[in-house]
């Protein structure tokens, strides 16, 4: 939490305190790595990254599945795959991860990893208004300027009356 900043003041040395306690002999816990994803100490390694990404996202950490897609979607540390670029990406939206609304709308506008909606775009980039990322403000005026008067205002009610829920991004069998 100390390395990301969530929920508590981004600090590094208190991130590296609590990675070496948790991986101490002391410790009653699993050993963890992260240390690795961040690069503390040791030289950064997208692969291994991509391991723990996945195994927090796998668990539904929606951060990790953030992370996770834009690793896919740039090809670091895993093969590039825009299929499950979107599929993490929109399980961590679907969570209430600002950045990943941001992102999910700007994949429906450019019609990145999913069918081109200005609709859905709409919707995704004013809820990640509504959770704080104004990140991609211009587009969102962009993507409401294409639609009706009536469409932004159904999209922006929807947005105000959206919840988030846990989702899986396990691929469909």
């Amino acid at each position: 939490m100390y390395a990301h900043g969530w929920g508590v003041p981004r600090d590094t040395a208190d991130a590296i305190r609590w990675f070496e306690m948790a991986n101490s002999v002391d410790s009653d816990g699993p050993p963890t790595d992260w240390m690795s994803v961040e690069g503390y100490g040791i030289p950064k390694d997208p692969e291994q990254a991509a391991y723990w990404y996945h195994q927090a996202a796998n668990s539904g950490h929606p951060e990790a599945q953030y992370f996770l897609a834009l690793l896919y979607s740039s090809g670091k540390g895993v093969k590039k795959d825009e299929e499950q670029a979107e599929r993490w990406i929109s399980s961590s939206a679907t969570q209430g991860n600002a950045a990943a609304m941001a992102e999910l709308g700007k994949r429906f506008a450019i019609g990145n990893g999913v069918a081109k909606d200005d609709k859905r775009a709409y919707f995704w980039l004013t809820l990640a208004f509504l959770h704080g990322d104004k990140s991609e403000e211009k587009l969102r005026a962009a993507e409401s300027a294409k639609l009706q008067p009536a469409e932004v205002t159904d999209q922006e009610h929807a947005a105000q009356n959206w919840k988030p829920r846990m989702a899986s991004a396990k691929p469909k069998q």
